[in-house]
């Protein structure tokens, strides 16, 4: 269907004179139109194909992101520095998390007396090395 320019009576493709105005079609705006439209749909088509994919695609991404981010964090060294900067500040919480297992868990006052334990007996920067020497390499 198209519509004419002067009055905008809906006609058919088809026709060359509009039945209201006597207004003449140009015939060359009709295949213009038509394949404008055919455009239009095979852009749509190709659209509706590229999006999923695309939306694949980032999700993809992502979890690649996602995988390197988790493996570097759960990695010794970045366990042992977890761990060294936990005594460091004092936090009980985190060192009962980080010493705590499925079968055996372990309270802040174990953690603190532990905290203790370290900073007066082994010492710190012993700690970290021997950590390192012993998970690290």
């Amino acid at each position: 269907m198209k519509s004419c320019p002067k009055c905008g009576q809906q006609a058919q493709d088809d026709v060359q004179i509009c039945t209201q105005c006597g207004h003449k079609f140009d015939s060359r705006q009709a295949l213009y139109r038509k394949s404008t439209d055919e455009d239009i749909q095979t852009n749509n088509i190709k659209m509706r194909k590229m999006v999923p994919w695309a939306i694949g695609f980032f999700i993809l991404i992502l979890i690649i992101i996602l995988f390197f981010l988790l493996r570097n964090f759960n990695s010794p060294e970045a366990q042992t520095k977890i761990l060294v900067n936990a005594i460091e500040n004092n936090d009980k919480q985190k060192v009962a998390t980080l010493l705590s297992t499925k079968d055996n868990k372990v309270d802040s006052e174990e953690a603190k007396v532990y905290i203790n334990y370290i900073k007066d007996e082994v010492g710190l920067s012993n700690l970290s090395a021997t950590l390192k020497i012993r998970y690290i390499n």
